[in-house]
Parts: structure tokens; C-alpha cells; sequence
């Protein structure tokens, strides 16, 4: 990231003010700790063109970054007034609303964009986590996420979306068949010695534990090794949505 935040301010101090570069220098600098700085090229860059969806996106990110997340979710939720179809950024507003204690927001969200797509597996899968993990009663609906998750099971599956649906099973009491499931899955990987995987695996098997409902804190940060997000969602490190 230093390397990265030295040629775009090399750059920028030639007077490059291209979306790309502005995009590029605010990126590196928030990813080296200078967050006001890069908010500062992000501002700049919203004055001049308000509704530019490239740099409402890196908003988000920038005061994310910096704690701001009531900024960062204006920020998004602008992001898709103008572009309502890009689902990652849904996803990515849906977790904002969830990190901030308002899981009941982050399943209108959630709900409301997957009416508009029903076949959107991302949209999909993330309501199904959420309905299966989430501690709030208001908001858990464990059965209901099996039945999300069933149409994702035909479509070569990974192993997000096998772990949701084995969870979502073991939270609607269906334990005996969360079970079967799981050790087809462990059948099917016995020979990957990946350690994160393992690492996923023996945290599914502890939370199959008989009697005990998995939670989660939803949603787990991306690339943790026991993540929700399947590998279409949206990264820590955005790359820019359309």
C-alpha cells in the first residue's frame, strides 16, 4: 500500500485529476491510515460531480474506514438510488445496517432487494445467513433460510453457501439431517489440507453441537475463514462496482 500511495501521489502532483487517479490515490491513502486525507479527494471529487457512483462507492469505504458509518451508509444508499441493480453494493448497505445494530433494517434491505431479484444468488445467499444466524428473534427465520437456500444447492455450490444451508437446518431443529450434510461435506474435502479450511470446518462441527442454535455476529469480516459472504460478494478492498 505505501508503494501504491507514493505513484499515486507522484501522479497527482503532476496534475493528474483523472476518476482513476482520484480513485487510486483516495484508495491508497485510506488503506495507509491517512482517512482524512483520502476523504479529502473524495469531497473534493462529490463537489464536482455529485452523483458520480465511483466516487459515492469510495465514500462508503473511506468513512467506513474512518468509524463514520452513519456517512458511510448515506453514502451507499445514495450509491443506489442511482444504481439499484449492483447487488454487492446492497450487500455491502445490509452489513453496514447489521455492524451498526439494526439487523431488522439490514433484512428490509435485503428482503426489498431480493423481491426485485429473485434469482440473484448473492442476494439470495446473504438473507438466507442472515435469517439462519442472526441472535435477533425479530429477524431469525431459520426454516425460512432452507428454503432460500435449496435452488443454490443445484447450482455447483461452494462452500459458503453448503455451510449456510447446514446451519440453516441445525437452526430449524432439522439436526439429524445438518448432520448428513456435514459429513458429506467433510467426505468431500478430506483430502484439501488448506488450514483455513480445516479451521471452517472444525467451527461448523463445534456449532452443530446438539441443543446449541449457531449465531454469529453477522456479518463476519470478508477472508476471515468463517465468512458469510460467498465469492461474489463484495471485498473489504471494493473493486469498483459498474
Amino acid at each position: 500500500p505505501q508503494d501504491a500511495r507514493r505513484v499515486a501521489e507522484e501522479v497527482a502532483a503532476r496534475g493528474d485529476a483523472s476518476e482513476e487517479l482520484r480513485y487510486n490515490l483516495a484508495l491508497a491513502r485510506v488503506q495507509t491510515g491517512a482517512g482524512e486525507a483520502a476523504l479529502e479527494v473524495v469531497q473534493k471529487w462529490r463537489r464536482e460531480r455529485p452523483d458520480e457512483p465511483m466516487a459515492l462507492q469510495l465514500e462508503a469505504l473511506v468513512r467506513e474506514r474512518s468509524g463514520d458509518f452513519a456517512g458511510a451508509q448515506t453514502a451507499l444508499q445514495r450509491y443506489l438510488q442511482l444504481k439499484p441493480e449492483v447487488s454487492p453494493m446492497v450487500v455491502k448497505l445490509a452489513r453496514l445496517q447489521a455492524r451498526t445494530g439494526t439487523p431488522e433494517t439490514a433484512r428490509k434491505t435485503l428482503e426489498t432487494a431480493f423481491q426485485q431479484s429473485p434469482q440473484n444468488p448473492l442476494l439470495r445467499h446473504e438473507l438466507a445467513r442472515l435469517l439462519a444466524l442472526n441472535s435477533k428473534v425479530e429477524v431469525r427465520q431459520p426454516a425460512r433460510a432452507v428454503e432460500l437456500m435449496k435452488p443454490l444447492m443445484s447450482a455447483h455450490p461452494g462452500l459458503p453457501q453448503i455451510e449456510t444451508l447446514i446451519l440453516a437446518l441445525h437452526g430449524s431443529g432439522d439436526s439429524a439431517a445438518a448432520w448428513q450434510r456435514f459429513q458429506q461435506l467433510t467426505n468431500t474435502t478430506a483430502k484439501r489440507t488448506n488450514a483455513v479450511l480445516v479451521a471452517r470446518l472444525e467451527r461448523l462441527r463445534q456449532a452443530l453441537a446438539p441443543g446449541k442454535p449457531a449465531y454469529e455476529p453477522w456479518p463476519f469480516a470478508l477472508n476471515s475463514g468463517a465468512t458469510n459472504a460467498d465469492e461474489t460478494a463484495p471485498d473489504e478492498e471494493p473493486g469498483r462496482a459498474p
